[in-house]
């Protein structure tokens, strides 16, 4: 479509003598159409999503099942993001930055050991669930978040005099609960006396 208009060629007031100058502006329709058939044909596919795998001795239903349970392996990026914090950093030599993501990874893998440990010891005890998320409520399948959150405050104190001589050390007292998942763990409760 075209819009056309006139617009006076220099400024004042138009007189008998004033020019006129003629301006033509196209001005685009979008105009649409829906095709049933292509609707019809496309709502066949809806909910569906290819799967591209090199897998190729597993049939479709169990090719499903493994990616399912891809969120449950995608666990570990989200703690490396979320409890260790991992974040971009501006390292300029490359060891330094595989040096630091080994630390993370190591981290990780204690967290993962730590884990399978306590959900091991307390399958072997017959224990259902630990008391650690608040008011005691229990976890069925404690997290290495939860159980060193347990530690917190855990800590050894020692006095000394005005000499630096030392005139006592005060042991920290463990809760039921932490000599428990120490226990778990297989970790002697001796280190911390």
């Amino acid at each position: 479509m075209t819009e056309v208009r006139h617009r006076q060629e220099s400024r004042g007031r138009p007189g008998k003598n004033t020019r006129y100058r003629r301006i033509e502006k196209v001005r685009h329709r979008v105009r649409f159409s829906v095709r049933d058939d292509l609707v019809a044909r496309d709502a066949c596919s809806d909910g569906c999503w290819p799967l591209v795998t090199n897998v190729r001795d597993v049939d479709a239903a169990e090719l499903l099942v493994a990616y399912k349970y891809q969120p449950h392996l995608e666990r570990r990026h989200h703690l490396l993001k979320g409890d260790q914090l991992v974040a971009p950093v501006f390292l300029h030599d490359p060891a330094r930055i595989e040096g630091l993501m080994t630390c993370h990874f190591i981290a990780l893998l204690l967290q993962a050991l730590m884990e399978l440990e306590v959900r091991r010891g307390m399958a072997r005890r017959g224990l259902n669930a630990l008391a650690l998320y608040p008011e005691e409520r229990p976890s069925h399948s404690p997290s290495a978040a939860r159980m060193i959150e347990a530690f917190t405050g855990v800590a050894r104190h020692r006095l000394y005099d005005s000499k630096g001589n030392l005139v006592q050390t005060f042991a920290p007292v463990l809760t039921p609960l932490q000599e428990q998942l120490l226990d778990l763990l297989g970790v002697p409760v001796g280190g911390y006396s």
